[in-house]
């Protein structure tokens, strides 16, 4: 089953117009340093990509089952914005769109492999200091067997200290555990966006572009890039691609909760050239084949 990290509601905002003979909507995507034309249904995506065995080993599709039922809200929104840019935003809107922007911020491969990357890195500390602790004192380790055998059931004679070394070992992190385990934040994470003042730019023809890491959150000047741009930070600036022609800005910075604006070409600029920077797989996508 294929599923989606970038919703097809939200590529299909981004797909181009620039070749006539083209039957059906299209997306060009820059990607291993070239160009080429995708559909919205054949780009970010990947074969149950947040999919995981239950307990009986039957495939479970609930996390995907929940981003679609996400994704059922969101729609109308988005359309209705890119239909008509609003002067006023009603709570309402305001409050999908903050579940939007987090949502597609946890849901992506990048997020999904730094958490994993911090989770493996975890275990593989706790398995070294247990190994350790075993190889230090012998006795540990027989009592720690005994314990298997006598409360688990689980006879295991012939293991050793050595068996136990963290190099024999790999540990594998599903996206389904990921993802759940950050959806847990998501409603939290949702009022801290909403609670930011934000501007959303609008333009005439198309000219944003989005990538498979498409909310950005950056502190401008900040000197340790690895620390800034946490969504708490008074200086951080959130951006979010909406549409090909409609682009989002969250901060704190003093002004109006919401304001309709149109940018300027070096703002326009600037939120292309992070989403550019943020893309992990340098997956750009484009309403039109040029390098913005």
């Amino acid at each position: 089953m294929n599923q989606h990290y970038l919703p097809q509601l939200y590529l299909n905002n981004f797909t181009a117009t620039d070749d006539p003979k083209r039957q059906g909507p299209y997306l060009w995507v820059f990607r291993n340093a070239r160009w080429g034309q995708q559909t919205p249904k054949g780009t970010a995506s990947a074969p149950n990509f947040y999919a995981f065995n239950d307990a009986n080993g039957n495939v479970d599709h609930r996390v995907d089952d929940f981003f679609q039922s996400l994704e059922t809200n969101f729609a109308p929104v988005i359309a209705r914005l890119a239909l008509s840019p609003p002067d006023v935003l009603s709570d309402d809107d305001r409050y999908w769109l903050s579940l939007l922007i987090v949502s597609m911020r946890l849901r992506v491969p990048g997020y999904i492999d730094s958490f994993a990357k911090g989770i493996e890195q975890c275990y593989k500390q706790v398995h070294w200091l247990q190994y350790q602790q075993f190889k230090e004192n012998p006795d540990s380790f027989d009592r720690a067997k005994e314990w298997l055998r006598t409360d688990k059931k689980l006879d295991l004679p012939e293991m050793t200290v050595e068996d136990l070394h963290p190099d024999k070992y790999t540990v594998v992190v599903p996206n389904a555990y990921v993802v759940t385990t950050s959806l847990n934040q998501l409603t939290k994470l949702a009022e801290l966006i909403s609670q930011m003042n934000w501007s959303l730019y609008s333009i005439d023809s198309p000219g944003f572009i989005t990538s498979d890491y498409p909310v950005v959150s950056i502190t401008p000047g900040a000197t340790n890039r690895l620390f800034g741009g946490g969504w708490g930070d008074p200086g951080v600036e959130v951006t979010f691609p909406l549409t090909s022609k409609l682009g989002l800005l969250c901060c704190w910075k003093e002004g109006p909760r919401f304001a309709l604006r149109r940018p300027t070409i070096e703002q326009l600029r600037t939120m292309n050239l992070r989403t550019i920077d943020s893309a992990t797989d340098s997956m750009i996508i484009s309403p039109a084949k040029v390098f913005p």
